[in-house]
């Protein structure tokens, strides 16, 4: 990357337990590692876990996609971004703390993760939700701070056992069906601007009961 940082660009060998270093030595210079290249570890079928150093702070595009053992992620404290795609479609991955630095979620980051139930969301930094972020998983719980500004169409799609959520007052822009689908949700609290959120962004929320916002009043467009 320059001459005081690298990337992994994958391995040599198969492990089960991933441990991305915070530097390396190479010619007895010392390397910061913050980058996880795009498809480094794509379609692993070895991993189970991966524990990020303190110096990463990107992970690229497809960097995990499709490892069907991993179930264990612990990121380091510096990530800023994790690319698209980067852990889409582990089926086995389960419950996560993103740290506080976490700037950007790109588009289905976590897409089809179905055994994902908590995501535990540390950041104040947080300000973008990618198209399908977190789509088709059966997550129930997850906190938005007040920092998010953007949420993708269909970040939140067919989260069947998400039960609630709120929608920060930061937030300037919602993509279409941003939460369309999620048949559990029981409850929303909009502080945003409600005009903001496009037609069916709660389509298909069959159990639905409770829908508040800060001002104003709720347009039915919303459940369309």
């Amino acid at each position: 990357l320059n001459e005081r940082e690298v990337s992994v660009t994958g391995l040599a060998a198969e492990y089960n337990v991933i441990q991305i270093p915070a530097t390396v030595v190479i010619n007895d210079k010392v390397y910061k590692v913050t980058t996880i290249d795009k498809n480094a570890f794509s379609g692993n079928k070895e991993i189970t876990d991966v524990i990020f150093g303190n110096n990463v702070t990107t992970i690229g595009k497809y960097a995990f996609s499709q490892c069907p053992n991993l179930r264990n992620i612990r990121f380091g404290s510096r990530v800023k971004r994790i690319g698209s795609n980067a852990f889409a479609q582990c089926t086995k991955l389960r419950n996560f703390i993103l740290p506080a630095s976490v700037r950007h979620i790109d588009a289905r980051a976590f897409c089809q993760c179905p055994a994902v139930k908590v995501i535990r969301i540390n950041s104040t930094a947080l300000n973008y939700v990618g198209k399908e972020a977190f789509a088709d998983s059966i997550v129930e719980h997850v906190d938005l701070f007040d920092s998010v500004t953007s949420i993708g169409a269909e970040a939140f799609r067919n989260c069947a056992q998400l039960k609630e959520i709120t929608i920060p007052a930061s937030v300037t822009e919602i993509g279409e069906n941003a939460f369309a689908g999620c048949s559990g949700l029981t409850s929303v609290n909009i502080l945003c601007d409600v005009g903001l959120l496009p037609e069916g962004a709660f389509a298909d929320c069959a159990n639905l009961t409770e829908a508040t916002v800060a001002a104003g009043s709720i347009p039915a467009r919303l459940f369309e």
